[in-house]
């Protein structure tokens, strides 16, 4: 995914939005298909890999597409039912996968979310709005010099890296600390990982509605900080 979001909004500004929105759904299930076919934790770990490196594609040119199709005073609501879409999607995925996961195996697992998501890439293809997009003929070391003049771009890229390294070791903990504290199943820890994504779209909602409206810089902080004492409560008390 590091590998290939570096070139994802000098390709989309280039290709057009759609292009790489389906080429992004079309490679991570392809590349999840074959990851149920894998024989060796090797070769789980490559399929893995491609699916990362089309992953990268998806997110950045949505994130942009917003911005094409949406006027400034709406683009933050905009980016809130954007992300939205991931909590409602993990609301409805990860229970299903994990019932499938417990019912018929990881491979099954992985061959229904790959296939899902390769019948996404046509729907797209079908049905997403053009917009207008002005062609960037700049090359790419033009472009990222450009890019990296942008003010206090270290620091919005910093507390990013912060926020998803915390938030993904976090989530990648909790199922496992479900199963080992509570002897539960993987089907059995699917509804509680569906109460985080019932949070991330109560809190995309507010944040969106804050961020058009107040200063971004202030409501990323401050949800950071709500975010960070919450967990202390919740957990600081656990033993081991």
């Amino acid at each position: 995914w590091a590998l290939g979001a570096p070139f994802t909004g000098l390709l989309s500004d280039r290709l057009g939005r759609r292009p790489l929105i389906v080429l992004a759904l079309a490679g991570v299930g392809a590349a999840t298909v074959a990851a149920a076919f894998a024989n060796s934790f090797a070769s789980l770990l490559v399929a893995r890999f491609a699916a990362g490196v089309f992953g990268a594609f998806g997110p950045a040119t949505l994130m942009a597409a917003v911005g094409d199709l949406f006027p400034s005073h709406r683009r933050g609501m905009a980016m809130g039912w954007l992300n939205a879409g991931f909590g409602l999607a993990a609301i409805a995925g990860v229970p299903a996968i994990g019932v499938v996961d417990g019912l018929l195996g990881w491979r099954w697992a992985f061959a229904a979310t790959g296939t899902v998501l390769l019948g996404l890439s046509v729907a797209m293809q079908f049905a997403f709005p053009t917009s207008r997009v002005l062609k960037n003929e700049a090359s790419v070391r033009q472009t990222y010099a450009a890019v990296l003049t942008v003010p206090l771009l270290a620091n919005v890229l910093g507390a990013n890296l912060l926020e998803r390294a915390v938030f993904n070791a976090a989530v990648l903990y909790l199922p496992p600390f479900l199963m080992l504290s509570y002897t539960l199943s993987a089907a059995q820890v699917a509804p509680a990982l569906a109460l985080v994504a019932l949070g991330t779209i109560l809190g995309t909602s507010i944040g969106a509605w804050l961020g058009d409206r107040f200063s971004r810089a202030r409501i990323f902080v401050v949800a950071q900080c709500v975010a960070g004492a919450v967990g202390l409560v919740l957990f600081g008390s656990q033993p081991g």
